[in-house]
């Protein structure tokens, strides 16, 4: 019951964490892997299909693939890289945590 109970926990974070990173909230340099967060998102709400969480993870895992040379190109300014480093971090920190709910 107590890994149930953590799984249920991680799950609410990384859905919690997946809302906050919506397009709204990325920063400029970012906006190009906000599909992938969205349908991510969109995967989290299908309950029926157990598949749907590793997909869900796939999808924000590509998203952050995706996001590193974005961040590293020098024609962004110092603050959005510093905002995008810190998203990427945060959604890197959610993917580990929903890695280990996965495999409980």
């Amino acid at each position: 019951h107590i890994g149930s109970w953590i799984c249920y926990y991680l799950t609410t974070i990384i859905k919690k964490f997946a809302i906050n990173m919506s397009s709204s909230t990325l920063p400029p340099s970012l906006k190009k892997i906000n599909v992938f967060l969205k349908r991510a998102e969109e995967l989290d709400r299908d309950k029926s299909n157990p598949e749907s969480r590793v997909v869900a993870y796939n999808c924000r895992q590509y998203a952050v693939q995706m996001g590193i040379p974005l961040v590293s190109s020098s024609t962004n300014n110092a603050e959005d890289n510093a905002a995008a480093k810190a998203s990427l971090g945060e959604l890197l920190t959610a993917l580990e945590k929903e890695k280990q709910a996965m495999s409980v």
